[in-house]
């Protein structure tokens, strides 16, 4: 009697078990940007220039671009733009090297849809827009 008992218990955790497992909700958490260290002052930048357009038209003067790394809450890198152009440097910040990793480029805070590959000592020409 005991035997079948425990069959018949065995029976029903195999047939419910799963399913009440598929009404059991996951949680997917965002990462959460971390604080960016301090700058390495040691170590090249990589310098970027380009042209801004925004809608089609020169970006005016004072126009804010920035360069990140998305694990950061803050940019590696900043400027405004001139005459249309812009220049910044994408600063080594921390001791682990930014060496080969991708970067995102932002305008006035939007998204440009532009990245590069963070390079020691590296120049690049990059033009960005905004639709």
């Amino acid at each position: 009697m005991k035997y079948t008992v425990f069959l018949v218990g065995i029976a029903l955790l195999v047939l419910i078990l799963p399913a009440c497992a598929t009404g059991v909700s996951r949680t997917v958490t965002t990462p959460v940007p971390s604080p960016l260290p301090e700058r390495d002052h040691s170590e090249l930048p990589h310098v970027f220039v380009g042209t801004i357009t925004i809608g089609g038209e020169r970006a005016p003067d004072g126009v804010e671009v920035s360069v990140w790394l998305p694990e950061f809450d803050s940019p590696i890198g900043s400027g405004l733009s001139s005459g249309g152009d812009y220049s910044l440097l994408a600063n080594q910040h921390g001791s682990k090297s930014f060496g080969g990793r991708s970067l995102i480029f932002k305008i006035n805070g939007q998204d440009a849809g532009e990245s590069a590959t963070w390079e020691k000592g590296g120049a690049t020409i990059l033009d960005l827009s905004l639709n």
